[in-house]
Parts: structure tokens; C-alpha cells; sequence
């Protein structure tokens, strides 16, 4: 499934995730391009771009722990680590 979301509010985002991470979709594979890094960290994976290339793929929560990835750095620019 692709899922494309114009920019949104936080509470429909919010209410978007919901259903997203609802017992329906446990086995949907969801392909999400995110522009704010909010709730990032609930996904299964992140694939990070730069200039069109792949610059990462990885868990969320093990880049934001690497000082030294690309996510970490947008991560801590948006205040979410």
C-alpha cells in the first residue's frame, strides 16, 4: 500500500497513525514520506535520502541512537531526541 498525505494538521497526522498502527494494517506493509519527523520513531524502518540516493535504511530508533547518521542529525534539529 502507498499512502500519500498532503501536508496536514497534527491531529489529522495524528489520526492518520492511528489507524496506521490499528490491528487492521498489522500486516500491511505502509509506505509513508514523512516531512516532519514526528512519530518516525513508531515505524518499522526508516530509508533516509540524500540528493536522490539511498543515504540509510535502518530502524528508526537504532539511527537516532547513531551520533553519527544523518537521521540522528534531523532528529535532533526537529527536538525529538
Amino acid at each position: 500500500m502507498f499512502v500519500f498525505l498532503p501536508v496536514v494538521d497534527y491531529e489529522t497526522e495524528q489520526s492518520i497513525h492511528d489507524v496506521i498502527f490499528s490491528p487492521r494494517f498489522r500486516s500491511v506493509t505502509v509506505l509513508m514520506i514523512a516531512h516532519r519527523l514526528d512519530g518516525i520513531l513508531d515505524y518499522d524502518q526508516v530509508l533516509v535520502m540524500r540528493n536522490g540516493t539511498v543515504a540509510e535504511f535502518d530502524d528508526p530508533k537504532r539511527l537516532a541512537e547513531d551520533s553519527k547518521s544523518e537521521f540522528y542529525a534531523m532528529a535532533k534539529e526537529a527536538k525529538i531526541i
